[in-house]
């Protein structure tokens, strides 16, 4: 069954397709996170033949290919193929490898996709899910007039100079950029990448038509300074900002604030590094509680998804 669209989302996507009547092919729409953007994003290229979608992580990736399985195949239960399979790229890889053995309508699902990620290259399909890094290191390899469409997820963490080039590698019909900041705290411009502004939807607005809730901020302040801490391209340096607040006693701090303010819920807590992030998680489980990290070293986090879950 199709996902109705709300009333904003349908605005979205005529706003898309007006400016695309216009003229204007570098799109970027701006919904909170929450807000649909995938969904969105789906209805819009449904229009379109051959389509790209670029994001910097796995777990993008798999939610967006999932959103345009269930277009594609409403009454195929898509969720629990990919759920059974241990998400979408084992379900790709799996259904791939039993070949002419496979379920027809699994077979006529994975036809339909395909995975630029690591080892897999399969760029001749009809909607291409594409992991950045991958993506730039095989430019050579893909014609520029490929796609009739490219979408760039988290549009505002691509302003570096190897995913700008391999974005304007692409000439398509429509390039599309999704995201919940367009405003860079490093003063980087995705008006180098994208025209215009073509949609946009504010926090403010969602929470006040009923599509999100109220938040609850509580600031747990501590007594440490970050005035030592440089900055390096408009962000605090790394090492410098870890070695100031991985310490025991924060983390215990953080812990504590934890039990009095959230105890029992469902708790992400965003670390400076990988270190920081074993760190705080060692903290909590000292304290007693389940506990674990995610980082995008696969040797220390083998299974993203399963911890994730």
């Amino acid at each position: 069954m199709h996902k109705k669209l709300r009333e904003y989302q349908k605005e979205l996507v005529s706003s898309v397709y007006e400016k695309l009547q216009q003229g204007v092919k570098k799109q970027l729409v701006v919904l909170p996170t929450g807000g649909g953007k995938t969904l969105c994003a789906v209805n819009v290229l449904s229009q379109f033949k051959r389509k790209i979608w670029r994001a910097h992580t796995e777990e993008l990736l798999e939610q967006s290919g999932a959103a345009f399985l269930h277009e594609l195949f409403p009454d195929a239960n898509i969720q629990k193929r990919i759920n059974d399979a241990g998400g979408l790229i084992q379900y790709i890889k799996s259904v791939k490898k039993q070949n002419l053995f496979a379920d027809t309508t699994d077979r006529e699902i994975v036809n339909k996709i395909g995975v630029v990620k690591a080892e897999s290259f399969d760029i001749d399909a009809d909607i291409v899910l594409a992991s950045m890094q991958t993506l730039h290191r095989r430019l050579d390899k893909i014609s520029p007039d490929s796609f009739d469409a490219v979408c760039v997820d988290e549009a505002h963490m691509s302003t570096a100079k190897t995913i700008v080039k391999s974005i304007n590698h692409f000439k398509p019909k429509l390039l599309l950029g999704l995201t919940a900041t367009p405003t860079r705290s490093d003063g980087a411009s995705l008006g180098d990448i994208f025209d215009i502004i073509s949609y946009q939807y504010s926090l403010f607005d969602a929470i006040k038509d009923g599509y999100l809730c109220e938040l609850d901020a509580i600031a747990c302040k501590t007594d440490l300074s970050l005035d030592n801490v440089h900055t390096l391209g408009g962000d605090l340096n790394q090492k410098e900002l870890r070695q100031t607040v991985n310490t025991p006693q924060r983390n215990k701090f953080i812990v504590e604030c934890y039990k009095k303010y959230a105890d029992g819920l469902q708790n992400l807590i965003f670390s400076v590094d990988i270190q920081h992030a074993q760190d705080i998680c060692q903290a909590f489980k000292d304290a007693g509680y389940n506990a674990e990290f995610v980082v995008g070293d696969e040797e220390l986090t083998p299974d993203r998804r399963a911890v994730i879950e």
